[in-house]
């Protein structure tokens, strides 16, 4: 369970880092672009679906660490480096919940 929550936290957090990249340069692309506003519903509402997605692998790459960190018989490094990694990624979430 550790190495799953590893892999899970890190392959959704990258994917979150890269959506919100993205976000950003859509927001950018649109305040910059001089005459009407060229909106791309389609392409914001994927981005934020998948943003959406991301997070909730995030919460299960969660759960995954704290039950791998629970089984004594086994060695628990990865189970407390995917909790890490999931609790930072859930962490700038939330900040940027926050600033934005």
């Amino acid at each position: 369970m550790g190495v799953a929550s590893f892999i899970l936290a890190l392959a959704s957090g990258t994917l979150f880092l890269v959506l919100l990249a993205f976000a950003a340069y859509l927001t950018h692309r649109v305040e910059t672009t001089p005459g009407p506003p060229d909106y791309d519903a389609g392409v914001g509402m994927g981005v934020a679906g998948i943003t959406v997605l991301s997070l909730l692998s995030e919460v299960v790459a969660l759960v995954l660490g704290v039950a791998g960190a629970l089984q004594r018989w086994r060695k628990r490094m990865f189970a407390f480096l995917g909790m890490a990694c999931s609790v930072l990624v859930l962490a700038i979430a939330y900040v940027q919940d926050l600033v934005f």
